[in-house]
């Protein structure tokens, strides 16, 4: 069975080849396509939105403005409102939409007392953060009644056009579920045919690397993430509990042969005379076509043996993927937590700095005030640390700088081309949805533009409007930054000492379970061990990301060491842990011994430097533990890991 429909056999038609290479870089950029299906619900929803309201206001000779909160609500909701079960859904969108229509009250009926006003977009967006630890849904609520308070305030529509606006609003909720739970439905077990595909554009990545000569160690860490998402989304497409847990068990195992395999290809690099054959695997696993043929013996040579694993753990791969797709169905709604408390700190910061912002704003625009406040909610909505909360600010400033020009530029250029324009609206909505959950600074760069070509579409003068934007964003940001480093600040050292000191713990387990296995002992279990590693991992990445992304910003700072090492530990642990549970390590007494200091390295009291002098230590044990063992001991990256069903 294909992994994914959109995978086409492109090499029956040569011409077609740049498609495979486009659907691949697609995979790779975006794992399982999860992403651009939100962009394209999005479009979507505002396509239809606006082609059944905007033709009958003009008809009914009332401004197009009235349908502004449906709008609003048919590019939001696809994007914050996602729950896979109707029951969850419905909850979470009638939560949505109840006070986002409550805020639009209120910021169109208050719109003549200033002060109110005011006081009413700082206590909204205040209840907003404190109710951030409840969840997606009523952070969703909070953003969107934000959106629309604003929206209220700046149209502050007349009593009829009020109760136009409201009167529509159904119309694009019945869009939004028709869009998302009909036309375009997220099926689980549809993601995950595609997540697997995208795990094996990660592997070929990696091919492509090590037939070119470079450095695969990012290309690998990316796979880790893939496999990690493909893991997820089983876990999610949960159908029967037996049946779910045989697939859950089988998955993780054929995943894990595949990361072997490809990692087998960093102990021993290939020699360059078999660039080609890393390429064609590359290439079939692009395709998707990469079962590999029945009744042919393995070939000989090590790289033509690994070659031969990574294609017989994809193909395996795709075969449970077919079997999820049949046997699986929803996942039930997750159990309800226990209490949870609000973010009272996170909301009085919240509180303070949009104050500050706001007679920051007034002075600038006396109407335009709300871009800056809001800029401090988004900025500091769910921050955790100082270097998060600075990378966040330096992105909605660089993003809103460049979208200010590009809204400029198009705005002049477009201007008495209405359909040119609308288009371009268009792609500043897909980009805005496609980008928003992972690259914030291209989404404020798609949303500025789009501000820009609505407001121009209303008549506003765009250069004062477009330097009014830029100046209220980037006082917001650099208020909310220096109240975040004064107002209940959040170290960022000692949160990432504890989440590394977490990540080393969990390795230091692995090393232990694996020597464990070693010694015969049936029961330990390093591969699960190892995925929970992964997972901790995958957060102290985003907090050595936000490190690295602040310390860019300081004239002359070095890059910090330790996220590579990090990572290379990380990769080498698993390779120990995935050959230990497979039977396909045999450890020489130097490479005991090794593995013994590896893990007294990993249980040391470590902070700062002195973790990233035990990580090397660490990298180095473990890499010279298994190219001496074991299957490498003579050159050959090894068969790969067993597959059963």
């Amino acid at each position: 069975m294909p992994v994914a429909p959109l995978v086409l056999p492109l090499r029956r038609f040569p011409a077609l080849a740049w498609r495979r290479r486009a659907l691949a870089a697609l995979q790779q950029s975006d794992p399982g396509l999860l992403r651009t299906f939100i962009a394209l619900r999005v479009v979507a929803c505002v396509i239809l939105t606006g082609g059944l309201l905007l033709p009958g206001l003009k008809l009914a000779g009332l401004s197009l403005t009235v349908a502004a909160p449906a709008l609003v609500l048919a590019m939001v909701l696809p994007v914050l409102v996602r729950q896979t079960g109707w029951r969850d859904y419905a909850r979470a969108l009638g939560l949505v939409v109840a006070c986002a229509l409550s805020t639009y009250l209120c910021g169109a009926l208050l719109a003549p007392w200033p002060a109110l006003v005011q006081a009413g977009f700082i206590l909204v967006l205040t209840l907003a953060v404190a109710v951030h630890p409840l969840g997606l849904g009523p952070t969703a609520a909070g953003m969107v009644a934000g959106v629309l308070y604003y929206v209220g305030l700046y149209l502050h529509p007349a009593p009829a056009d009020l109760g136009a606006a409201l009167t529509i609003v159904p119309v694009a909720l019945a869009v939004v579920v028709l869009v998302c739970r009909v036309l375009l439905p997220s099926a689980p077990a549809a993601v995950l045919r595609r997540a697997v595909q995208a795990l094996a554009c990660r592997g070929a990545a990696v091919l492509r690397r090590m037939a070119e000569g470079r450095e695969p160690d990012l290309a690998l860490a990316r796979l880790n993430e893939v496999a990690l998402l493909v893991e997820d989304h089983l876990a999610l497409a949960a159908g029967r509990v037996g049946a779910g847990a045989a697939y859950a068990a089988s998955m993780a195992e054929a995943v894990l042969a595949f990361e072997q395999a490809v990692g087998a290809l960093r102990l021993r690099p290939p020699p360059r005379e078999c660039a080609r054959l890393l390429l064609a695997c590359a290439a079939r696993l692009e395709e998707g076509a990469f079962a590999p043929p029945r009744g042919v013996d393995v070939p000989c040579g090590p790289t033509r043996r690994t070659v031969r694993d990574i294609e017989v753990a994809a193909a395996r791969m795709s075969e449970i993927a077919g079997a999820a797709a049949t046997g699986f169905r929803p996942a039930p709604g997750a159990p309800a937590a226990g209490p949870v408390g609000l973010a009272w700190r996170a909301a009085v910061r919240v509180a303070l700095a949009g104050t500050l912002t706001l007679w920051v704003g007034l002075a600038i625009s006396p109407e335009r005030w709300f871009w800056g406040v809001f800029s401090v909610f988004l900025v500091l909505l769910g921050m955790r640390s100082r270097a998060e909360m600075i990378h966040r600010s330096a992105q909605r400033i660089v993003g809103t700088l460049a979208g200010v020009v590009a809204g400029a530029a198009a705005t002049y250029a477009l201007r008495g081309h209405p359909a040119a324009e609308v288009a371009l609206m268009l792609v500043c909505v897909a980009g805005w949805a496609f980008f928003i959950l992972h690259a914030y600074a291209k989404a404020i760069f798609f949303l500025t533009v789009l501000v820009g070509l609505v407001y121009g579409s209303l008549g506003a003068t765009m250069s004062e409007l477009l330097e009014i934007r830029l100046a209220e964003v980037s006082a917001g940001c650099l208020i909310a930054m220096l109240c975040a480093l004064v107002i209940f600040p959040v170290p960022t050292r000692p949160l990432l000492a504890r989440q590394v000191r977490a990540v080393m713990a969990g390795l230091a387990e692995v090393v232990r379970l694996s020597r464990q296995r070693l010694a015969g002992d049936v029961s330990a279990q390093p591969v699960r061990a190892m995925r929970a590693v992964d997972r901790s991992f995958r957060e102290a990445a985003g907090a050595l990301a936000s490190l690295e992304a602040a310390r860019r910003l300081v004239v002359g700072a070095e890059p910090d060491p330790l996220p590579r090492t990090l990572l290379a530990s990380v990769h080498w642990a698993r390779q120990v842990a995935g050959q230990a549970e497979s039977g396909s390590l045999a450890l020489t007494a130097d490479g005991a011994a090794r593995l013994a200091r590896a893990e007294a390295s990993l249980t040391a009291p470590a902070d700062g430097e002195t973790a990233t002098a035990d990580l090397a230590a660490v990298n180095e044990a473990l890499e010279t533990a298994l190219r001496a063992s074991g299957p490498y001991e003579n050159g050959a990256p090894g068969s790969g890991a067993p597959l059963s069903s």
